[in-house]
């Protein structure tokens, strides 16, 4: 259930969540080392975590997590630590109430790779972790060392603090959520289960940020309550290979263009769940001169799809991303292909995608396939705002967050979590960095780099919601 209720006070959105105490409250932790966490933070980074579908090499993985060990040796002492599927991490910070359910705090140690170390974009090198402009540089800083980082921070502070939990804290760091987690998430569920766990209290995973909408005039911290689903196609046509010297009719490639054509011209249809809905009526005054404010909210989301990252929050999305074809530029090949990856709408199905792909493409000699049927996931269902991790989670926020709204939202992309809901109903996907203006396209790009504000932000976040559910 979301919770609908909010006033303003000059100006100021004030949320149900926005005071009282959950739990034993928290001081923040205002004298963190704000220095020796950011080293610690940017020495994960030049270990070269790539993960990929076609298998990949797990030694960099097993460096990594030598290099946790040392780096946050309290946490270790006090842990339990297991090495699960080759490569990903599960910590349990063991709680004295068992008859409490833990809490899952969620985050990967892969990373996607660098196409170009030497592009003009990276100001530092991409593997080297460096500190400069008050910014930590480097693949892997915003997308999700930054969070397995700023989670094993925070323990470590509790710890040091003379933090006892009441509720068992389970660390689950991920090695393949960059090509589904099939491996590691989803083995870290299977022995999570194996040890008797069969449901958390809450999940905290990436998804949200802090972003600066450009239809809006304030940010807007956003607490992922589903995310997309995800399906990836493959567009193919075959023919005779020859000489490009003498065509003869349509080819492979020119079929396979225009079935892309076709798909990028179909309109998918506006559809606003409960949490977009929600997010629209919380920033309606916030949204910038010129647009229709005062109108309904499909209006708002009409005018919200005029840009990137409000289309992807009000429809099924797709993007042609892998075309392959002839080796040379002389031979017509004898089979071209396309992949197309489309990310969906909670409300619809996978099944709902792959039905209007076909009825596109109906009646053009073009094959459509679903080469990995292992990386299909429906869009989640949505978590629920009525309870007090969720009054936790918010409050935090509008305690660090102060000058943007905390509102409901969803996660445009696919995370981890997917494999974690089954273990619980309630998934927050946030971690309040600021991503600027340019949003989601800050996490897989040349230059990737994160505030040292924004991740000392972080790990006072994931400190407070502990403290205040776990004490």
């Amino acid at each position: 259930m979301i919770s609908t209720h909010c006033s303003v006070v000059n100006g100021i959105y004030c949320h149900p969540w926005n005071t009282g105490n959950i739990g034993r409250g928290s001081t923040l932790h205002p004298g963190i080392d704000r220095e020796a966490a950011v080293y610690r933070f940017a020495g994960m980074i030049p270990f070269r975590t790539v993960s990929d579908r076609g298998g990949f090499d797990l030694r960099p993985f097993l460096e990594l997590h030598g290099y946790i060990t040392d780096t946050w040796p309290d946490l270790h002492d006090r842990c339990s630590w297991q090495t699960v599927a080759g490569g990903s991490l599960l910590i349990t910070f063991h709680g004295t109430d068992a008859g409490l359910e833990p809490v899952l705090l969620a985050a990967h140690l892969d990373v996607v790779p660098v196409e170009d170390a030497e592009s003009p974009l990276w100001e530092h090198p991409p593997w080297s972790g460096h500190v400069a402009g008050n910014r930590i540089w480097g693949r892997g800083t915003l997308d999700f060392k930054s969070g397995a980082a700023a989670i094993l921070e925070s323990c470590q502070l509790l710890i040091q603090s003379g933090f006892t939990p009441a509720r068992t804290i389970i660390i689950a760091l991920g090695h393949d959520e960059e090509v589904g987690g099939n491996a590691g998430a989803r083995a870290i569920t299977d022995t999570l289960r194996g040890r008797g766990i069969e449901r958390c209290s809450f999940v905290i995973d990436e998804g949200g940020y802090v972003y600066s909408f450009p239809w809006l005039t304030r940010d807007v911290a956003v607490i992922g309550l589903a995310e997309k689903g995800y399906a990836t196609i493959e567009v193919s046509a075959s023919g005779t290979q020859g000489h490009a010297s003498r065509p003869a009719g349509r080819t492979p490639v020119g079929l396979v263009s225009e079935a892309v054509g076709l798909l990028e011209r179909q309109s998918t249809p506006v559809r606003l769940c409960g949490p977009v809905l929600e997010m629209i009526r919380l920033t309606r005054r916030c949204f910038v001169p010129g647009s229709p404010a005062e109108g309904g909210d499909e209006a708002l989301a009409g005018y919200m799809e005029r840009w990137p990252e409000g289309n992807a929050l009000v429809r099924t999305t797709l993007a042609p991303t892998v075309t392959r074809g002839s080796q040379r530029e002389n031979v017509i090949p004898a089979r071209a292909s396309t992949l197309v990856n489309y990310r969906i709408i909670p409300g619809e199905t996978v099944e709902d995608t792959l039905a209007s792909v076909r009825l596109a493409l109906d009646g053009l000699d073009v094959q459509v396939d679903v080469p990995d049927r292992d990386s299909l996931a429906e869009p989640s269902g949505v978590s629920p705002t009525d309870t007090d991790h969720w009054n936790a989670v918010a409050t935090s926020l509008s305690r660090l967050c102060p000058d943007a709204v905390v509102a409901p939202g969803i996660f445009p992309a696919s995370t981890d979590s997917k494999h974690y809901r089954s273990l619980s109903d309630s998934v927050y996907r946030i971690f309040p960095a600021r991503l600027g203006e340019a949003g989601m396209a800050a996490l897989h790009c040349e230059g990737e780099s994160i505030g040292v504000d924004d991740y000392v932000r972080c790990v006072r976040f994931y400190t407070d919601v502990l403290e205040r559910t776990c004490g």
